[in-house]
């Protein structure tokens, strides 16, 4: 979200700058999460006396991970993207009513 409002304070409109930084932060995301991912592959597949105990703790990390990674690049932005229309219109809602006023 930083870079989102980075790129807004440059000119970008809201959608404009969360496609921007979507893809300036879609690679490094990505990375940390296969890296970890793959780092715990092979305790989750794991058999024998230790793998019953550390198996299911690196399946909940690898698919908790997974789903964080969702999370932020879906659904953050969209939630960015509907809470600036909101406020858009609020905006709007207000500086009529002041024009108005005014008359």
């Amino acid at each position: 979200m930083d870079r989102t409002k980075q790129l807004r304070n440059e000119g970008y409109n809201t959608e404009e700058s969360l496609v921007e930084a979507g893809k300036n932060r879609m690679r490094p995301i990505f990375m940390t999460t296969l890296t970890t991912a793959g780092a715990m592959l092979p305790l989750a597949l794991a058999s024998g006396a230790s793998g019953d105990y550390q198996a299911p703790l690196a399946i909940v990390i690898i698919s908790g991970l997974l789903f964080a990674t969702m999370i932020t690049l879906v659904l953050i932005p969209a939630v960015y993207m509907l809470f600036s229309d909101i406020g858009r219109g609020f905006k709007r809602i207000f500086t009529r009513k002041k024009s108005q006023k005014k008359k």
